[in-house]
């Protein structure tokens, strides 16, 4: 029983955290995203987020599809906390959280990251919660 109890504790602890390498991943995201933010504004980050998105190799021909729509849906959450952070929010064109949700879920299933939409919550939100963090950290 207390062995059931412990696969089942670190199963969670597992599935609740992104694993190290999702952590770089979205750790450099995050840093790319402040930094064109801070050069120029929510223009020059949409231009980025967009670059971002049209240049995922689907073929997996030289990276990972999946850790490039990390990267780059990460960029899209860094977007919305930067903009919410300055309360800006409303007045945001580009990084509204339902345009960014639609666009994330997008390239997530076309990468075939996610293929059920029960695995939308549990894909997305720990990342969410480690950019958000993030952001938060380093503005």
């Amino acid at each position: 029983m207390r062995i059931t109890k412990a696969l089942l504790v670190a199963a969670l602890i597992a599935l609740a955290t992104p694993a190290f390498a999702d952590q770089a991943n979205l750790d450099r995201a995050v840093k790319d995203a402040l930094k064109t933010f801070r050069a120029g504004g929510e223009p020059a980050l949409q231009q980025k987020v967009e670059i971002c998105e049209t240049g995922v190799d689907w073929t997996g021909a030289v990276d990972s599809p999946q850790k490039q729509v990390e990267y780059c849906a990460a960029l899209e959450f860094a977007g919305l906390a930067i903009i919410r952070h300055d309360g800006k929010q409303d007045l945001a064109e580009y990084f509204k959280a339902a345009d960014v949700w639609v666009r994330v879920n997008y390239i997530a299933s076309r990468a075939r990251v996610i293929e059920l939409p029960e695995q939308v919550a549990p894909y997305w939100t720990p990342r969410i919660k480690y950019v958000n963090k993030r952001v938060e950290e380093l503005i």
